[in-house]
């Protein structure tokens, strides 16, 4: 491939809620199931705080008893406030979801923040999470550091990921690839998928470990094969390069599709790349402008500026200078240097419109002011007396 592929460490990280599916269809309350509910029941009544919160919990998810959240929220509530660190954290999920109570990340971050304080890794995770974005609490990266380490101390490979995360983008900490990596690694280890990936690339640019293709392609590879997008995007970059495997486009291909048919915007680039620009027989400008303009939706700047060429020339797709136009100046709109030399190219030869110097001469001393040369060339061309 000669065009040089887009990549991007996962920075998703999917918060767990314990957000379990159970059938929506009411279920059969047997005999035994009515008799266990009933002296559960009768010890939550007497205030027994893992009654309660057993109770609550059986409400909440319909566990031998028909679902029921103002019920559960009742009991957990009971529970909590007797200090029960999985009521708290029960609660305060139900509260950030808005479960059986009124949503409220105010409520959910003072819930979990009880928890935490009673050890629960879980929760200390979700509290640190609260601190990193601000949600329900006042965003302070000190503290979400905190309990992050809390909850990765004790093995929550999430919380350990996370903190890779933090390290290796310097957010709130001064940027560290080496401390990144040991987090990311503790995680890799316990199987985290986003962890893998992130140590992969780790391994792929030589940031905070040495360069090992080999461990990256391992790492990534099984990331990969689990369905992270990520992960399919950076192993087709490494078959794209020959990175510590042979070059093999094909399956480059395979994995850029994998990951693009899941929505990844930058896979749907580099096969709109692959497809326009790479390997001449495998040359497809209708598959590139499939996939520019999947990405080109999702506001990728660089995929916007293609699809429009394809269209400005009829690559792929009917020439079509109110398309071209359009997705110009999307990419332009968020600083795109190139774009906007072709919209000045169009004003000044009249494509799409009537041709307009002046216009022409402001989209080039806009693409002069971003560095582009040509731009500051053609501006000081049409600056010219005729």
């Amino acid at each position: 491939m000669t065009f040089l592929p887009e990549f991007k460490i996962k920075t998703v990280c999917k918060i767990l809620m314990l957000a379990l599916v159970f059938s929506a269809a009411p279920i059969t309350i047997t005999t035994a199931m009515a008799s266990e509910l009933a002296q559960i029941q009768a010890l939550a009544d007497q205030n027994d705080i893992e009654a309660q919160t057993q109770l609550g919990v059986m409400y909440r998810f319909g566990w031998d008893t028909q679902k029921d959240s103002a019920q559960a929220a009742y009991w957990l509530s009971k529970a909590a406030n007797q200090g029960h660190f999985l009521a708290q954290y029960n609660l305060a999920t139900m509260y950030a979801l808005g479960e059986g109570v009124p949503q409220d990340d105010s409520k959910a971050a003072y819930w979990y923040e009880k928890a935490a304080n009673n050890g629960h890794a879980l929760s200390q995770r979700h509290l640190a999470e609260a601190y990193r974005d601000g949600t329900g609490v006042a965003q302070n990266y000190g503290k979400a550091i905190e309990w992050f380490k809390k909850a990765a101390d004790q093995g929550d490979a999430d919380a350990q990921d996370n903190l890779g995360l933090i390290y290796y983008f310097g957010a709130g900490v001064p940027q560290n690839f080496d401390t990144a990596a040991e987090w990311f690694k503790k995680a890799a280890d316990q199987g985290h998928i986003g962890a893998q990936t992130n140590l992969g690339w780790a391994y792929y640019a030589g940031e905070g470990v040495p360069i090992d293709y080999a461990k990256a392609n391992e790492l990534t590879q099984a990331a990969a094969k689990q369905g992270d997008d990520q992960a399919q995007l950076n192993l087709a970059i490494a078959y794209g390069e020959g990175k510590g495997v042979p070059q093999d486009v094909k399956k480059a291909i395979y994995w850029y599709e994998q990951s693009a048919n899941q929505g990844n915007a930058s896979s749907q680039y580099n096969l709109g790349m692959t497809y326009s620009q790479g390997d001449p027989s495998l040359r497809d400008f209708s598959k590139a402008a499939h996939w520019f303009q999947a990405a080109a939706e999702q506001g990728h700047y660089k995929a916007q500026n293609n699809l429009a060429t394809l269209y400005l020339d009829g690559e792929g797709v009917k020439q079509d200078y109110d398309q071209a136009l359009k997705w110009f100046k999307k990419a332009a709109d968020q600083g795109d240097d190139i774009a906007l030399i072709n919209l000045g190219r169009m004003s000044e030869k009249g494509l799409g419109s009537a041709i307009d110097i002046e216009q022409a001469k402001q989209f080039y001393k806009k693409a002069c002011d971003l560095d582009n040369r040509y731009g500051c060339s053609a501006y000081l061309r049409l600056q010219q007396p005729n």
